[in-house]
C-alpha cells in the first residue's frame, strides 16, 4: 500500500513559500491570539461525526476513514476533511445559521476529494499526468475556488470519489461550471501553522488543517490510541484538527493531536482513547507534530461560506 502512494505529497517549496506570502499578516496574528489550554482535550471529530450520521461516513458511532485507492491524490483528501471539519464546527461550536449539504437523496455529503486535488493542480498551474499535489495549493484552491461536495451537478456527477476525475482534472483543470459552483463557497481564510501551540489552538477551536510532511507512523494503536513514528517514512498527507488529547496517569502526562489518514479504515488497528475515535485515525506525540510542520506546507482553512439557512429570529427572543 505504501508503496502505492509515496508520491502522494510533492513538496514545491518555492511555490509554498510564494503562496505563504500573500496570506495577510493579520491571519498570523489572529492564529498566535487563538485561545488554547495544554491541559484541555477537545474532540472536533465528534461535530463531523454528528453531522455526518445517517450517511456511508459513519458507522457505528465512528467516523470512517477515507480511501484515496492506488493514485496519489491524499493532498485532496486531506483538504476536504479539513474543510469539513471547520464546516461542522461552524454549525455545531460556533452556531452559525447554516445548514450541512446534502445529496437528491437527502443524506449528508462530504467535500469532494477528487475535486480538491484536481484544483489545487488546476489552481497551482501544475497540469499534466503526473500524480501528487503540495498543501499550499489545496489552501489555494480552497480559498479561490471554494468547495464543492459529493452530489450531482448538472452533468457532473461527484457522488463518489473517482481516480479517472483526479487524473482527468490534474491534466486539464476543473470544468468551469463546477468552478463557479465552487465559488458560491470558499474558505475566506488560509493561514500556515507554524507550531505545535498554533495546531492546538486550531483545534481547540474548531478548525481543521493538513498535514503534509515526509514522515510515517505505525499501522497499530498502543493502549492510548497513539501511534509510534517509524522510519523511513513517506511523502504524503494526512488530516489534523480531529482532536487535541490529554492523558494523566502514573504520574505523568501525554499529549497528543488526532490524524487521520485516506488509506481506508483497515490501515489502522489496535487500541483506542475513547470508544468512538474515529478510524484509520490515531495520535501522534507533540515533538513529532512539530517536526512535521517543519515541512512548512502545513495549512489550516477557516471562514467557510456556507450553505445559509433562513435566521430564526426567535433565538434573538423577541
Amino acid at each position: 500500500m505504501f508503496g502505492n502512494n509515496k508520491t502522494g505529497w510533492k513538496p514545491q517549496p518555492a511555490a509554498t513559500e510564494l503562496y505563504a506570502s500573500t496570506i495577510p499578516a493579520k491571519y498570523k496574528t489572529q492564529l498566535d491570539a487563538l485561545p488554547f489550554d495544554l491541559d484541555k482535550s477537545a474532540f472536533p471529530f465528534r461535530a463531523l461525526t454528528q453531522v455526518l450520521r445517517g450517511s456511508q461516513h459513519v458507522t457505528a458511532g465512528r467516523l470512517n476513514a477515507l480511501n484515496q485507492g492506488s493514485y496519489g491524490s491524499c493532498t485532496g483528501f486531506a483538504g476536504s476533511r479539513a474543510a469539513d471539519i471547520t464546516a461542522a464546527c461552524d454549525i455545531l461550536w460556533r452556531q452559525e445559521a447554516e445548514k450541512w449539504p446534502r445529496n437528491g437523496d437527502g443524506q449528508p455529503v462530504i467535500t469532494a476529494p477528487d475535486y480538491c486535488y484536481g484544483a489545487s493542480r488546476d489552481v497551482s498551474g501544475n497540469l499534466g499526468r503526473y500524480q501528487g499535489s503540495y498543501g499550499a495549493a489545496v489552501a489555494k484552491a480552497l480559498r479561490l475556488y471554494g468547495a464543492i461536495h459529493q452530489t450531482k451537478y448538472g452533468r457532473f456527477d461527484l457522488s463518489t470519489y473517482s481516480i479517472d476525475k483526479c487524473k482527468k482534472w490534474a491534466a486539464v483543470g476543473i470544468p468551469e461550471p463546477l468552478k463557479e459552483e465552487a465559488l458560491k463557497h470558499q474558505f475566506l481564510t488560509t493561514v500556515r501553522i507554524e507550531n505545535v501551540e498554533q495546531a492546538i489552538a486550531l483545534t481547540q477551536n474548531g478548525y481543521g488543517f493538513m498535514i503534509c510532511c515526509g514522515l510515517g507512523w505505525h499501522t497499530k494503536r498502543d493502549d492510548d490510541g497513539f501511534a509510534r513514528r517509524v522510519r523511513p517514512g513517506w511523502s504524503h498527507a494526512q488530516v489534523g484538527g480531529l482532536g487535541y488529547v490529554v492523558i494523566k496517569k502514573n504520574r505523568k502526562t501525554r499529549r497528543g493531536v488526532l490524524l487521520q489518514n485516506s488509506w481506508g479504515n483497515r490501515w489502522q488497528s489496535g487500541g483506542l482513547f475513547c470508544d468512538d475515535q474515529p478510524r484509520g485515525a490515531y495520535f501522534i506525540e507533540l515533538d513529532d507534530l512539530q517536526t512535521a510542520l517543519e515541512s512548512g506546507d502545513c495549512f489550516a482553512v477557516a471562514d467557510f461560506e456556507g450553505f445559509t439557512e433562513r435566521y430564526d429570529w426567535s433565538r434573538l427572543g423577541w
